[in-house]
């Protein structure tokens, strides 16, 4: 996988780790700030090749004086202005510190 270090833990569509992303980062489908802050940003210059940006982020996730930080790599695939497939490459290790600070110290579920 160039350019990024770790393992990929999983594609936007139909992958199993999109429901502990969901957990962990806090979902769409029912918004949940399980952080406190989030402090996102690019990593260099968006790429476009056809019909498919790709672009390198990282964003620092804080709980408390807590904090862990979250890399990796967009693929966002455009037909007629619309986003027709999002692919997101993340750093394997860095998405188990999340979990884990989650679990250790992030903000109940609303049920």
């Amino acid at each position: 996988m160039p350019g990024i270090v770790g393992e990929p833990v999983g594609d936007a569509v139909g992958d199993p780790i999109e429901d502990r992303q969901q957990i962990v980062l806090g979902g769409t489908a029912q918004p949940q700030q399980r952080f406190d802050k989030r402090v996102p940003g690019l990593r260099g210059f968006p790429g476009v090749k056809d019909k498919t940006v790709t672009f390198s982020w990282g964003a620092k996730y804080i709980i408390g004086k807590e904090s862990v930080i979250l890399t990796g790599r967009s693929h966002c695939t455009f037909d007629v202005g619309l986003i027709v497939r999002l692919h997101d490459e993340m750093v394997a290790r860095e998405c188990e510190e999340a979990w884990e600070l989650v679990q250790r110290r992030g903000k109940p579920m609303p049920s």
